[in-house]
C-alpha cells in the first residue's frame, strides 16, 4: 500500500532534517498521515498522541514535567492541541544539549512557533509528488485520474474514502478552531471556495452565495488555510490574491465531479488543472526545503514566476495547443517562458520548453537552472 512505502522525497528530506535539527516540525493536510513518516522514520523512539485524551491531561498539566520521562526524544502528535508542548521542547534542548533528531513533531495545523535560535526545521508535507508516485510504481498513464483521484496517500491506498476525508476535515481541522453549529453551511462555504478556487476571488461574493457575513467568511478561510486545506498566493498586483486547494481530489468532490471522464468534460477542467500544477511545483520546492515563494502573474491565466526569472503558461490538455504557444512568446521579452501541459513527454518547440506533467516536480527542484 502506499500509505505503507518510505521511498517519498518527504521521508528523505525529514531524514536530512533530523540528522541536523534537535526538533522538527511535521505538518501537513488531512489524508497524509505525517505521524506515520516520523514512525517509519524512528521506530525505536517513543510516540505520544495528544489525541489520546489521558495523555493530554498529564501533558497539559506540566509540559516539562511530562517531557522528563522521555530523556531519548520523543514523536508528539497532534502538537497544535497545546502548543505550550513546543515551549517545554525547547526548554529541554537548552537545558540538555543539542541532539539532533531528538524531537520530531507533528502538526495538523500551519503553526507559527517563533525559533530565533535554529533549533526547529519545519517541513510541510502536502501530500505524493508525481515524481513520488512514479518510485511507488503508481500508474500515471491518465493525469485527469490522477487529477480526480488526488496525491493524499490514504486516499491512494484506499484507508480512507473522500467523504470520510470531509469528515476527518471537520473533526481535525475546522473544529478545533471555530463553532461551526451547522457543519452543512460550513460545507456549502468549501463549496463556493472551490467554485471560486485558482481565481481571483471576492470573499464578499463567496460570503453572499453561502449566506454568511463578510467577517465570518474570512474567518472561516483562515481556518481552511491553518487547516492545509486552501493556500493562499499573490499575485503580481499587490492588491490581488488567488487561493488553491491542496488537494485536487477533494476539489474534484467539492466541485461535484464524479470521474475523470466527467473532469475532462467539466467547465472546471482548467480550474482543477491550475491547482495541479501550481501544487506540483510547491510539493518540489518543499521536498527539497526550498524556496517557496511562488508569485503568479495574473490569478486568472496563472502565469506565474520565482524572482522574475521565467513565466509558466499551463495547457490544459494532453498536447500543446496554438493558441498556448502564442502566448508564451508574447512572454518571452519579459522571462523565460515556459508551458506546463498535461501530456507525457518533455521537449523544445519553436524555442519553448514545454514541459509534460510528470516532469513538474522536477522542474520545481531544478528551478535555480533559469535564473
Amino acid at each position: 500500500m502506499i500509505v505503507e512505502m518510505i521511498e517519498t522525497s518527504a521521508f528523505h528530506m525529514l531524514r536530512m532534517l533530523s540528522q541536523k535539527y534537535p526538533v522538527v516540525l511535521i505538518s501537513g493536510p488531512p489524508g497524509c498521515n505525517v505521524a506515520s513518516i516520523a514512525k517509519r522514520l524512528m521506530p525505536q523512539k517513543s510516540f505520544v498522541d495528544l489525541e489520546n485524551s489521558q495523555i493530554f491531561r498529564l501533558a497539559k498539566e506540566s509540559p516539562r514535567t511530562f517531557l522528563m520521562a522521555f530523556p531519548d526524544g520523543v514523536i508528539i502528535n497532534a502538537v497544535e492541541r497545546l502548543p505550550s508542548m513546543m515551549d517545554a521542547v525547547i526548554y529541554h534542548v537548552v537545558k540538555w544539549g543539542f541532539t539532533p533528531g531528538k524531537y520530531l513533531v507533528v502538526s495538523r495545523s500551519d503553526t507559527d512557533f517563533q525559533d530565533q535560535d535554529g533549533r526547529i526545521a519545519k517541513l510541510d508535507v502536502a501530500g505524493l509528488s508525481i515524481e513520488d508516485l512514479a518510485r511507488l510504481r503508481y500508474p500515471l498513464n491518465n493525469p485527469f485520474q490522477v487529477m480526480f483521484q488526488g496525491q493524499l496517500p490514504q486516499i491512494l491506498d484506499g484507508t480512507l474514502k473522500m467523504d470520510d476525508l470531509i469528515g476527518l476535515v471537520f473533526r481535525k481541522s475546522i473544529l478545533r478552531h471555530i463553532n461551526v453549529s451547522n457543519s452543512g453551511l460550513f460545507l456549502s462555504f468549501m463549496k463556493a471556495c472551490a467554485s471560486c478556487s485558482a481565481q481571483d476571488f471576492s470573499l464578499n461574493m463567496i460570503a453572499k452565495q453561502t449566506g454568511i457575513s463578510a467577517p465570518t467568511a474570512k474567518t472561516w478561510l483562515s481556518v481552511l488555510e491553518r487547516g492545509y486545506i486552501v493556500r493562499t498566493l499573490s499575485t503580481h498586483d499587490s492588491d490581488r490574491k488567488a487561493f488553491f486547494f491542496y488537494d485536487t481530489g477533494l476539489l474534484c468532490n467539492l466541485l461535484g465531479i464524479n470521474s475523470k471522464e466527467d473532469l475532462i468534460l467539466s467547465p472546471h477542467k482548467e480550474r482543477v488543472m491550475k491547482t495541479f500544477a501550481v501544487n506540483e511545483l510547491l510539493r518540489g520546492r518543499f521536498a527539497k526545503a526550498m524556496d517557496r515563494s511562488l508569485e503568479l502573474g495574473t490569478a486568472c491565466d496563472l502565469e506565474a514566476s520565482w524572482k522574475e526569472n521565467f513565466s509558466i503558461v499551463l495547457e490544459p490538455n494532453i498536447e500543446v495547443t496554438d493558441a498556448r504557444m502564442h502566448k508564451a512568446k508574447a512572454l518571452a521579452d519579459r522571462a523565460k517562458p515556459l508551458i506546463l501541459y498535461l501530456g507525457d513527454g518533455t521537449y523544445s518547440r519553436d524555442g519553448i520548453d514545454c514541459i509534460g506533467y510528470r516532469d513538474w516536480s522536477k522542474l520545481a527542484m531544478e528551478i535555480d537552472y533559469f535564473s
